[in-house]
């Protein structure tokens, strides 16, 4: 953009918003102890070797530590929605669901181009639809509909607020946009584990960020996350009916 012979740069509508460390910081090292919870466990048997019985500390990780912090990372993460609600867009028109729903085609279609392009070299087990691990051992209308509102809605804007609120507003206010970008993105991949699932998903993150950086709001990348999710399960669904 040019004004006057002068070249400057556009503003882009996440330039004025700034995340305050004091909400920032505790929610990203809540989702550092929570990424532990998966390996909590094993640590906790490790350290206490002979101090404590392993199925003890087992109950006590399942039943209290992991949940707790699970917990610990909602709260932080519902406590910064509601001093940013303002601020992050999260109202939502028919012109961010469109947004969204467009962005949740090309993550899609990303992904099925990326999961071709790496089926000769994945494991046979990993090439399949992940969800169907889940699915198989849902059986009732109950079950299906249960799944469908925690891994077709919470999880996708859980996710979201989390990657690209909290986490991606900050390291843009300091490193800018594309490191941004990349660091988010390939974090969300990571947590995906096996390299086969998560390099699809480190080009879900930046289409997701890409659609917030683009558009200020972060009801476009829910959407699209939303839509993802749940045409991920009426697949898994699909297939394990055909095959059942």
């Amino acid at each position: 953009m040019r004004d006057n012979g002068i070249k400057t740069r556009r503003v882009r509508p996440l330039d004025t918003v700034a995340v305050p460390w004091g909400i920032a910081l505790p929610v990203a090292v809540l989702f550092l102890f929570t990424l532990l919870a998966a390996f909590g466990q094993g640590i906790l048997v490790n350290l206490l070797e002979g101090l404590v019985d392993a199925r003890l500390v087992g109950v006590l990780w399942a039943g209290l530590g992991s949940p707790l912090l699970i917990l610990a990372l909602v709260s932080a993460i519902l406590f910064g929605v509601y001093r940013m609600a303002g601020s992050i867009g999260m109202g939502l028109s028919l012109k961010w669901i469109k947004a969204g729903l467009v962005g949740g085609v090309i993550a899609k279609a990303a992904t099925i181009v990326i999961g071709l392009l790496e089926s000769p070299f994945a494991p046979e087990e990993l090439t399949n639809n992940p969800l169907i691990l889940v699915s198989e051992a849902t059986e009732s209308p109950a079950g299906w509909i249960l799944i469908a509102l925690g891994f077709g809605v919470v999880v996708p804007i859980l996710e979201e607020l989390l990657f690209r609120a909290f986490l991606y507003l900050p390291v843009r206010q300091h490193l800018g946009v594309w490191w941004a970008v990349a660091s988010t993105s390939l974090l969300f991949g990571a947590l995906h584990g096996h390299w086969a699932i998560a390099l699809p998903m480190v080009a879900v993150g930046a289409i997701h960020a890409l659609l917030f950086e683009g558009t200020g709001s972060i009801a476009v990348p829910i959407v699209s996350h939303v839509f993802f999710n749940l045409t991920s399960l009426l697949a898994a669904f699909l297939l394990l009916t055909h095959t059942g």
